[in-house]
């Protein structure tokens, strides 16, 4: 998600219209070497419309997934020390995460028998963690990478053992790293650019990432890039965090900075129709709780 800084000067462009801010918001997005970010929202803005929604359910359904959907959307994405070990010292050394951890985001772990990884969420630190039992191994690979400000997403990929990490922000980078002899290990960089996903699922045996734009285009995408607009509501919102639903549905949860608003939506994309069967704001939905 965007730096907060350009953010504010983009807000306050739109609130008074003076071309200082918009000046000041162009030397941050350079100055952080995000132009080919900004370009590429732009051609996506030109060349992509938001995807009409094939409305081809019953409300009984909807209202099954409204019920399902409801905790994704109460409930807190992001989780500090203190809340980790609550929830995880009983199986983890948890406790061994330094007092400094600024926390992850529910998307940025990988929960196991064996073991949990953690990735770091912070202003500047992208810190990794591989948990077991007894050890927290720290592996600060990223905060050795320019532009890496926080771990976005971590995802179990196709084999035993390997795992997707995304991040953010001016670097949006996609990684395959492996568990070997019990290390995590750094194996290959899938995507070097427009890559800082901020949710992942496999439903129908198919990857599809969720993007992180702020106020720009976003979209669900595979591995092979294949690209799924979300419908007008969402179009602008980053994806918050995926559930699926018979192995068919994808329910996202997208929001927007609260600069810009502070909205969220709830949309259903149909995996097998390839199209959208709903959007629409969240706080639209309190009556589909009631079905």
């Amino acid at each position: 998600m965007d730096d907060t800084s350009i953010t504010d000067f983009i807000t306050a462009f739109r609130s008074n219209k003076n071309i200082i801010n918009l000046i000041k918001a162009l030397f941050l997005i350079l100055r952080q070497k995000r132009a080919h970010e900004l370009i590429y929202g732009v051609f996506c803005d030109l060349a992509y419309r938001p995807s009409p929604i094939k409305r081809g359910y019953d409300n009984f359904f909807l209202g099954q997934i409204m019920e399902s959907a409801e905790r994704f959307i109460c409930e807190s994405q992001f989780l500090s020390r203190s809340e980790l070990v609550q929830v995880f010292s009983k199986d983890f050394a948890v406790d061994f995460l330094p007092n400094d951890f600024a926390g992850c985001r529910r998307e940025g772990m990988v929960h196991a028998k064996r073991f949990l990884i953690i990735g770091e969420y912070g202003d500047n630190s992208s810190r990794v963690f591989y948990i077991t039992h007894k050890t927290c191994d720290i592996i600060d690979f990223y905060n050795h990478v320019t532009g890496v400000k926080h771990i976005h997403l971590i995802h179990r990929y196709e084999n035993p053992g390997e795992f997707l990490i995304s991040t953010g922000d001016s670097k949006k980078l996609l990684d395959l790293w492996t568990i070997v002899d019990g290390k995590i290990r750094f194996t290959k960089r899938i995507k070097k650019y427009i890559a800082g996903y901020t949710a992942a699922i496999k439903v129908n045996g198919k990857l599809f990432l969720g993007t992180d734009f702020s106020n720009r285009p976003n979209y669900i995408e595979t591995l092979k890039g294949e690209k799924y607009f979300f419908p007008k509501k969402a179009y602008k919102q980053y994806v918050v965090t995926f559930y699926s639903l018979l192995n068919r549905y994808i329910v996202s949860i997208n929001a927007e900075m609260v600069p810009f608003g502070g909205n969220k939506t709830l949309s259903i994309f149909d995996v097998l129709k390839e199209e959208f069967l709903f959007c629409d704001y969240v706080n639209s939905l309190d009556k589909f709780f009631l079905l």
